[in-house]
């Protein structure tokens, strides 16, 4: 079991020696300190949690298509023929490219190879054809932000709560102006954080190839 608001806001109250009555420390605010050590992790750091993919099919003569939202970024498109079943990514195109390729004649609708970003929503090149193609997107989307109503406790593994709290620590320091306090906590914040063990390391130990340095940090600035 990891740590809710409840748990996370005694702590802060508890290591600077106030309560919800002094008025920078209200519970609001305690929750404030919490979220932006929160947002300051999930921006820095890379969490499978935020690996999301979803898919749709293409309808023929259709070339723009929403895409999920909120998202942090889109890391990889991809289209399945339905002939061969074979998965190819999709190219990113410019929009001036786009607007140079793009030709509203049903005999240039074919299999799409390319995508333009358009706000919220991505043009495939060239417009589908006949065939129902299959797009296969993957994105890093936006955790919730903490909140006591719908998302009490991070969206991230329990072993990253502590540093969470740890940052709501030093923001509340910062807010009572003991400077000294914040700069104490924020290095143990640190020391937590570098002591973290990526996932793929964990598991590399119990591969076949167990020795062999991981590729790819889970967590990576």
């Amino acid at each position: 079991m990891g740590l809710d608001l409840d748990a996370m806001c005694d702590e802060v109250w508890s290591v600077t020696g106030t309560d919800s009555g002094d008025p920078q420390m209200t519970r609001d605010k305690v929750i404030l300190y919490l979220n932006r050590s929160y947002w300051e992790l999930l921006d820095k750091y890379h969490f499978r949690e935020k690996d999301v993919t979803e898919t749709f099919n293409t309808t023929e003569g259709e070339r723009l298509y929403e895409v999920p939202t909120p998202f942090e970024a889109l890391q990889n498109i991809a289209i399945i023929d339905p002939d061969t079943t074979q998965s190819t990514p999709l190219k990113r195109m410019s929009t001036e490219k786009y607007n140079t390729e793009y030709n509203t004649d049903d005999d240039q609708w074919a299999i799409p190879t390319h995508y333009v970003r358009e706000d919220c929503a991505i043009k495939l090149w060239p417009t589908p054809d006949s065939n129902e193609y299959t797009i296969v997107i993957k994105y890093w989307a936006v955790l919730s932000d903490l909140s006591e109503d719908s998302n009490p406790t991070p969206d991230i593994p329990r072993s990253w709560h502590e540093i969470i709290m740890y940052g709501g620590v030093w923001r509340a320091f910062i807010a009572l102006r003991d400077f000294m306090s914040a700069n104490a906590m924020k290095a143990h914040q640190k020391a937590l954080i570098d002591t973290m063990v990526p996932v793929e390391a964990k598991e590399e130990a119990h591969s076949p190839n167990a020795g062999l340095a991981p590729q790819v940090r889970e967590y990576d600035v």
